[in-house]
C-alpha cells in the first residue's frame, strides 16, 4: 500500500509482520509501526480517502483480502461501522511502538521491542524479526547497535538465534511497558 494511493480493499493480515510509515518532513520514510497477525490495513478505502500510510511487508505475509466493489449495498452500513474499530487498532500499533521508542536505556528497549513483536504474533517463544535496517530505523537505533544488543541477550541466555530472521525468546522476558501485558495478537 503506498501513502496517498487509493485503496480499494481491505486486507486483513493472516500471517507475517507489516511495516507502517508515512514520509516524514523532508520526504524521507519513515517507519511508524510494526502489525501482525489480525491487523486490517486499507480501512480508508471505505470511505474512499487516500491511504494515509504506507504499507511494506516485512517477512512473507498472507493477507485476505476484501475487494470494497463485492460488498452489497445492504452489508456496506456494517463494514462503515467496523471504523472505528479498525482506526482504533492501527491508533493502538502506533501508540505502542512509541512507546518502546520512548524507552530510555537501549537493552530495555530491544527487549521490550522483543516483546511486542513476540505478542504481534501470537506470543510464542519463536519471534520472527522484520529486516534489521528497518527495524533498527522504527527503534531510532543504529544496527550495530540492535547487533550488539542481540550479542549480549544471546549470550546472557536471554534468547537464542535460529537464523537472521528468527530469535527463540529463552524463559521470561520482564515486562518493560506494562501495557504490553494483556495485548492480544488477534486484535
Amino acid at each position: 500500500m503506498a501513502e496517498g494511493e487509493p485503496i480499494h480493499s481491505l486486507q486483513v493480515v493472516k500471517t507475517g509482520l507489516v511495516m507502517l510509515g508515512q514520509l516524514g518532513p523532508q520526504g524521507r520514510s519513515k517507519p511508524l509501526a510494526l502489525v501482525g497477525r489480525g491487523h486490517t490495513l486499507g480501512a480508508r478505502a471505505v470511505s474512499k480517502a487516500p491511504a494515509l500510510m504506507w504499507a511494506r511487508a516485512q517477512s512473507p505475509v498472507v493477507t485476505c483480502q476484501v475487494s470494497l466493489s463485492t460488498v452489497s449495498a445492504s452489508c456496506f452500513p456494517a463494514v462503515q461501522a467496523l471504523l472505528p474499530e479498525l482506526y482504533s487498532r492501527t491508533l493502538m500499533a502506533l501508540a505502542d511502538w512509541t512507546q518502546v521508542v520512548r524507552v530510555a536505556q537501549l537493552r530495555s528497549r530491544v527487549l521490550t521491542a522483543l516483546e511486542l513483536l513476540a505478542k504481534l504474533q501470537g506470543g510464542g517463544a519463536r519471534v520472527l524479526l522484520p529486516r534489521q535496517a528497518d527495524l533498527a530505523e522504527l527503534l531510532c537505533i543504529t544496527r550495530e547497535s540492535w547487533g550488539r544488543v542481540i550479542r549480549t541477550l544471546e549470550a546472557e541466555g536471554v534468547l537464542a538465534r535460529v537464523d537472521r530472521s528468527y530469535v527463540d525468546m529463552l524463559g521470561h522476558v520482564p515486562t518493560v511497558v506494562s501495557r504490553f501485558e494483556g495485548l492480544d495478537p488477534r486484535q
